[in-house]
């Protein structure tokens, strides 16, 4: 038994020996750092630091003299803890690498604001929370700070407000919003960017879920093309807004009957400054309309496409008709062409031009037609075999409407 006590003893006298606690101070007489030193003036275990005040400023572990564990706390002026942060590392091959970190903000309250933890240098779960305690947003955070991956956004009853997606760079890819006119805990808004094109399509839910209205607008809030839906999900108007390439601002509305026939039709622009507006309905309208041949080609064929005006009015109809086939050649992109789900880049020329005069109009009589053909070859590469499909797009130089789109086949 005395033989036991007096190694306990020994050990006791061992480590005191080895370890040596050192302190400094402050000025003012306030401990400034408190730690240990081993044998060989390595430091060891725990090693705090303390202001003038008296308040500890950070804690730091040492395994014979490299840090292996860190706290840091910041204050305010009125010494309220604003901020934590906790770092741990491990040591592989007398290389230092971080471990696990947390981040801690705090309100003045004390009330704890946000944290951010990383494990083995992965990003980082960040949390928020409001003055009262309750968690605001919760997702992952980059290696700088950025928002990434899936984010969720609550009301302070804790039910879900919207979820937002970034992407790696911290930009913004799609949200969506919860409650509003559906209800609670139901999609009622989703927006979606896409930053390749600049723009954002916003669409809108009612209360039986289905779609209520989509837009689309580019990043400086401008809107490009707005649809309205009934509450059975169905079209029933559809606003285009654009610019012609003078520079000048229209807009088209279309508005669709129950089954979604187009039933009106109107473009809305300015003309030496002053307002115009040009009207067609279901019975008294402008109709365009492509027509083959046939419709079953060759690769490397010339393929053809007669392209047709009617005037269905009762009064006289005079339109521009650049960027239209009666040109008799590609002066611009006037037709979309789709082939297995692509839509084909226009390949022809690009003209500008100065305004259009009288000359540059057409005039068609009541019940009048224009026709003319033209080989889509010029201004579309068809080189690849497969089911296409092609429209006629009106342009607001010219105020025609779009055509009903006709289906041909390309085989090798």
């Amino acid at each position: 038994m005395k033989k036991i006590i007096t190694i306990i003893l020994l050990s006791i006298i061992s480590i005191n020996t080895n370890a040596q606690e050192t302190k400094t101070y402050h000025d003012n007489g306030q401990l400034k750092e408190v730690g240990s030193f081993d044998k060989d003036r390595q430091k060891i275990g725990e090693w705090s630091e303390f202001n003038k005040n008296g308040m500890l400023l950070g804690k730091t572990t040492y395994d014979s003299g490299q840090a292996i564990n860190l706290l840091i706390i910041d204050y305010d002026a009125q010494n309220h803890i604003v901020k934590k942060w906790h770092k741990e590392w491990i040591y592989t091959e007398n290389k230092k690498v971080m471990k696990n970190i947390t981040l801690e903000k705090f309100y003045q309250s004390g009330q704890l604001r946000e944290t951010m933890t990383a494990e083995n240098g992965k990003i980082g779960i960040c949390k928020c929370y409001y003055k009262s305690g309750e968690l605001e947003m919760a997702g992952k955070c980059s290696d700088i700070g950025d928002r990434v991956g899936e984010w969720k956004y609550y009301h302070k009853n804790e039910q879900l407000k919207k979820v937002v997606s970034f992407d790696e760079n911290g930009d913004v890819l799609k949200r969506k919003h919860y409650g509003g006119n559906t209800g609670s805990g139901k999609v009622y808004k989703i927006e979606m960017h896409n930053i390749d094109k600049g723009e954002v399509t916003t669409i809108k839910y009612s209360r039986n879920g289905k779609i209520s209205q989509t837009e689309v607008y580019n990043m400086n809030n401008d809107i490009k093309h707005t649809r309205l839906f009934a509450e059975d999900g169905k079209i029933y108007v559809s606003i285009i807004y654009g610019e012609n390439i003078y520079g000048e601002k229209y807009s088209i509305v279309k508005q669709y009957n129950k089954n979604e026939d187009l039933t009106f039709f109107s473009k809305h622009y300015k003309e030496n400054g002053k307002h115009k507006q040009k009207r067609y309905d279901k019975n008294n309208k402008i109709t365009t309309q492509l027509e083959m041949s046939k419709n079953t080609f060759k690769v490397g064929d010339p393929i053809s496409v007669n392209f047709f005006v009617k005037n269905k009015t009762a009064t006289v109809f005079e339109f521009c008709y650049w960027q239209t086939p009666l040109e008799k050649e590609f002066t611009a992109n006037c037709f979309e062409i789709i082939h297995e789900g692509e839509i084909l880049e226009y390949t022809g020329r690009q003209i500008k031009r100065k305004p259009p005069t009288k000359k540059d109009n057409r005039i068609l009589k009541p019940e009048e037609t224009s026709t003319q053909a033209i080989t889509i070859n010029d201004g579309y590469n068809l080189d690849k075999s497969g089911a296409y499909t092609i429209r006629f797009l009106g342009r607001s130089i010219n105020g025609l409407p779009d055509s009903e789109p006709i289906h041909f086949i390309i085989n090798n």
